[in-house]
């Protein structure tokens, strides 16, 4: 497991990206409108901040240079981080959306809100556990992260390159420290 990280000496209401994972490429499919569920670890510097876990989750095409659709607006979950590594979930209500070919799903995660001083938090990514994160708010042990989309997907990968190359959860990092308005990066 690792624990990414921001710190900022910046008061000011925001969201802040931390990971951007993006999937393999899938094929021409309509994804029906479900719940999307998502569980990690994170924590806040000082119980002062009012610092909470958001998300989102959208279409793109192969490219990224077209949003196709939102499945889930950037949001932020409704219990404030603690000031020790604490699970929190969430979920949200997506809309049916008909997919292009090799388009892309993108799930980004981070932390927001309006602090007195700072943004400084942490998230804990990763997965070297065997067991996956529970449905609460209370979890401290170093289980895995996950997100949930009901509907099953069908990826334009050859099925050998779909276990070994799986793009959802484990895909790469595309940017760190960066703010929802578009700020500062780290």
């Amino acid at each position: 497991m690792t624990t990414v990280s921001f710190t900022d000496a910046d008061g000011t209401d925001r969201d802040i990206l931390f990971r951007q994972y993006v999937s393999d490429p899938l094929v021409v499919q309509t994804i029906p409108g479900q719940t999307i569920r998502l569980q990690v670890r994170g924590r806040e510097t000082l119980a002062t901040q009012d610092m909470f876990l958001t998300w989102s989750v959208k279409v793109v095409s192969e490219d990224g240079g077209t949003v196709r659709g939102t499945l889930a607006s950037i949001r932020r979950d409704g219990t404030e981080l603690d000031t020790v590594l604490t699970n929190r979930g969430d979920s949200a209500p997506a809309d049916s959306i008909t997919l292009q070919s090799r388009d892309r799903l993108v799930f980004e995660i981070g932390t927001g809100g309006d602090p007195l001083v700072s943004h400084d938090t942490d998230l804990s990514i990763g997965d070297d556990n065997a067991t996956d994160l529970p449905q609460n708010d209370t979890e401290t042990s170093a289980f895995n992260p996950w997100i949930e989309l009901g509907a099953t997907l069908t990826f334009d990968v050859p099925t050998a390159q779909l276990a070994a190359a799986w793009g959802l959860l484990y895909g790469e990092v595309v940017e760190q420290g960066a703010s929802a308005a578009g700020g500062a990066r780290e």
